[in-house]
């Protein structure tokens, strides 16, 4: 999965979703909306300042969002090896049961402008996965997550994990993401965090 996070699915039925560790859901049955809605919790790690959440991110760029679509992710499920050493090893997942461990996921497809560290060059165009979305009239939504599409800015500067396949994702959805204008950093409205730096300066010096 490009969205390599534990998670826990809250919907009208209970489910186990395998990620890497396996979390159970519970019922959210709180209104007439509950059953086009689903609320889902995501494990991150937190940083706590702006210049760690840059040390530990693969890549940072700045770009401008060209496009977005949703996408169901499914877990990558390996029962190679003993139970010792792999906790899947032997238990046999059917296409029924793989279906129900899908993440639906906003992929969002951004043009680098600016590459302040990583692999990536300027002209790229990057695809970075975050959960949640619409699929098939349904709601998912991630608490913590505002949608890189919903930045106001015309840039965004972007904190990454780089899997090495292609498939980036935000080293957290409220550190990993801040708007950009005339070179002056902001958090997304809403986010909570007050990044160190205010302006692609800074975050150039925090990066060299």
């Amino acid at each position: 999965m490009n969205t390599r996070r534990a998670l826990t699915i809250l919907s009208t039925a209970s489910a186990v979703v395998l990620l890497g560790a396996a979390c159970a859901g519970q019922s959210t049955a709180e209104g007439p909306s509950s059953e086009s809605v689903v609320y889902v919790s995501a494990d991150y790690p937190e940083y706590g300042s702006t210049e760690a959440a840059l040390e530990a991110a693969d890549v940072v760029l700045v770009g401008t969002v060209e496009s977005s679509r949703e996408l169901i992710e499914y877990p990558e499920v390996d029962d190679s090896g003993t139970g010792l050493e792999n906790p899947q090893s032997g238990v046999a997942v059917s296409d029924e049961d793989l279906k129900e461990m899908g993440v639906v996921t906003t992929v969002t497809t951004i043009k680098v402008s600016e590459v302040i560290s990583g692999d990536v060059e300027v002209g790229d165009s990057v695809e970075v996965s975050q959960v949640g979305g619409t699929s098939e009239g349904v709601t998912y939504i991630e608490e913590s997550t505002t949608f890189i599409e919903e930045a106001a800015s015309p840039e965004v500067l972007l904190l990454l994990n780089d899997f090495g396949d292609g498939d980036y994702d935000l080293v957290n959805p409220v550190e990993g993401v801040y708007e950009v204008s005339d070179d002056q950093v902001e958090a997304l409205p809403g986010s909570g965090v007050q990044p160190e730096v205010s302006s692609l300066e800074e975050v150039r010096g925090f990066t060299e």
